[in-house]
């Protein structure tokens, strides 16, 4: 993997019309000084927020999927803890603050999601201020680019332009991919990276669907709740700018009938 990891100091930037800003520093008592400029009366709720994230400070959230029970023994005790923060939803907890300005920046400092749990936004502010979460520095495609020479070190081969159109079983095992050139490749894994809708409707049989599943395809969402990515490119140096920032407008617009303040 590439060697060089460029670290953020701050998750988000955020500010209104009226000039009101709110700056998410990774360094918790940066971040704690920030607050109580913003919003001395809030105090107290602050240092929960604070002490919320200073508990995990030792412990990787993302890695919880691979937690053995030595683990969970280990880090209980924290996170039964730490439910006097984790049990909100952000914008939940942001009805704790009395000042309209925290309680209106709050909410969406976490890739603007109102309604996740607190835990995930806990869990990436501790984990960054530990230094644990950063990014390579020329983005994914040098990552990407980084694991495709190591792939092909050890003698990897990549296919490029070909679609699998079919995961090919035998005996209730995937042994192999057909190409939509109908070429046909055996293998002792198969590991599918497309959503599990495609995987299931599309890539093997309709027979493998668990009635949760079933049901579940069969009510689609229609909305997601990340926003609107629009990218482009920008001939400059941005190395001064915020990691991120979230703009509050004067009069709300509206996208896909709903409104975005």
């Amino acid at each position: 993997m590439p060697s060089e990891v460029h670290f953020p100091e701050e998750l988000v930037k955020a500010e209104d019309q009226s000039g009101n800003k709110f700056t998410v520093h990774y360094d918790l008592e940066r971040l704690e000084t920030e607050m109580k400029r913003i919003a001395p009366e809030d105090s107290h709720t602050i240092e929960d927020y604070i002490n919320g994230i200073r508990r995990l400070s030792d412990m990787d959230l993302l890695e919880v999927g691979f937690w053995k029970f030595r683990d969970w023994i280990k880090n209980i005790f924290v996170l039964i803890k730490n439910r006097k923060v984790s049990k909100y939803t952000m914008i939940a907890f942001a009805q704790r603050f009395k000042n309209p300005a925290l309680r209106m920046f709050f909410p969406v400092i976490q890739y603007g999601w109102a309604n996740i749990p607190m835990t995930l936004n806990l869990g990436v502010m501790a984990g960054s201020n530990a230094k644990r979460y950063g990014r390579y520095s020329g983005g994914s495609g040098k990552f990407i680019e980084s694991i495709v020479k190591r792939y092909a070190s050890l003698g990897g081969e990549i296919l490029y332009d070909s679609s699998a159109v079919k995961v090919i079983e035998r005996e209730g095992r995937a042994v192999g991919v057909r190409l939509e050139s109908g070429q046909e490749l055996n293998a002792d894994y198969v590991v599918s990276d497309v959503y599990g809708y495609d995987t299931f409707k599309k890539l093997i049989d309709e027979r493998h669907l668990t009635d949760r599943l079933r049901s579940m395809y069969s009510k689609p969402i229609d909305r997601m709740m990340m926003a609107l990515h629009v990218p482009f490119g920008i001939d400059m140096d941005l190395s001064q700018l915020p990691n991120a920032m979230s703009l509050f407008l004067d009069k709300p617009i509206e996208i896909a009938g709903d409104g975005v303040p």
